[in-house]
């Protein structure tokens, strides 16, 4: 799951958003490891992409997850940072700059909703 808010806050999708790639991009399920075509393996909810961004933000993780991808990718590729070009774009995580509130509507049912810092 931690793989899908990732994805989420990197493509900058909606929760709506978020659980049609997660059922139907096939890149998606490569990325994410989801080797059952089934519909149960191909499913998440939105209250469970609450409750782990939830969790992220509770334990203040986006830095290190941030960081831990970034590591990971550098290995992986075997990059070498001290010969980033003047010119390369900076990509800094979008969840550092987000926080979690809880939202209550007229019918006083609640829903976590992100807002910027």
């Amino acid at each position: 799951m931690l793989g899908t808010v990732i994805l989420q806050q990197m493509q900058d999708l909606t929760d709506e958003e978020t659980i049609r790639q997660f059922a139907f991009n096939i890149e998606w399920h490569y990325a994410l490891n989801v080797t059952d075509p089934s519909d149960f393996s191909s499913y998440v909810s939105a209250r469970t992409l609450w409750t782990m961004r939830d969790i992220v933000a509770r334990l203040g993780l986006e830095q290190a997850l941030f960081e831990n991808v970034t590591e990971a990718l550098t290995k992986l590729f075997a990059l070498d940072p001290s010969k980033q070009r003047l010119d390369s774009v900076h990509i800094f995580s979008n969840m550092a700059h987000l926080q979690v509130t809880i939202h209550s509507d007229n019918a006083g049912s609640g829903g976590l909703l992100w807002e910027d810092a």
